[in-house]
């Protein structure tokens, strides 16, 4: 952790409590340097102090929940709180993940319109590239995309998750994805950009089917 990741969460934590005061619950830092704010309303007026603050600081938007939105939410998109819960820190407040639960159906549900959706997505944008810097923007957004994937995989298959993204990509899924370290590692050259385009498709059609057969 850098310290200027740590001021930067330290001075949004500072200015939240100083305009929210007792609506704000928890400042929470994941994925090194993404941020969740919990407060127990998010009505208009709460929204337009937050968004003023936002403005004045030229901080990019944390994810805003409220108390409440938070439970209701991890039952609908439990891969994105599971992911959070793999590396955390608290920043300010209390810490509302320590006993969030997930329920396998729920997140295998999650994991395979995920997949599906990423698997038509990738189809369609490998259609419309045109330039050799569109695939390689196209292979770059893969890896964002597929650690949250990874993580539910895990956890579908009742195995640990790792706390690095390198660790949570290069699990054992059944299926060779050492290709996303390649790509996390940013060693792609530009006459494997539809090669690697190949190998992701695969991967995807793979992993549907492994999901397929948890549900």
């Amino acid at each position: 952790m850098t310290n200027n990741t740590n001021d930067r969460g330290m001075e949004l934590a500072k200015s939240l409590k100083n305009e929210l005061g007792d609506i704000l619950v928890s400042v929470i830092r994941y994925e090194r340097s993404e941020y969740l704010v919990v407060a127990e309303n998010l009505n208009f007026h709460t929204l337009k102090i937050i968004k003023k603050l936002m403005q004045e600081q030229n901080i990019s938007f944390p994810l805003f929940l409220k108390r409440c939105g938070v439970l209701k939410a991890c039952d609908v998109f439990p891969m994105e709180f599971l992911n959070m819960k793999v590396d955390y820190e608290i920043i300010y407040g209390e810490d509302i993940l320590k006993n969030l639960s997930f329920k396998k159906e729920h997140v295998a549900r999650e994991l395979e319109f995920e997949l599906r959706t990423k698997l038509i997505t990738l189809r369609q944008a490998y259609l419309n590239a045109k330039t050799a810097e569109e695939m390689k923007t196209l292979i770059k957004r893969a890896i964002p995309t597929m650690r949250p994937v990874c993580a539910g995989l895990l956890f579908v298959s009742g195995r640990e998750i790792p706390g690095t993204t390198e660790q949570i990509l290069s699990a054992d899924y059944g299926i060779d994805m050492q290709i996303l370290n390649k790509i996390n590692r940013e060693e792609i050259k530009e006459n494997e950009f539809e090669y690697i385009i190949k190998r992701l498709i695969e991967m995807l059609e793979k992993l549907i089917g492994d999901v397929n057969e948890v549900i």
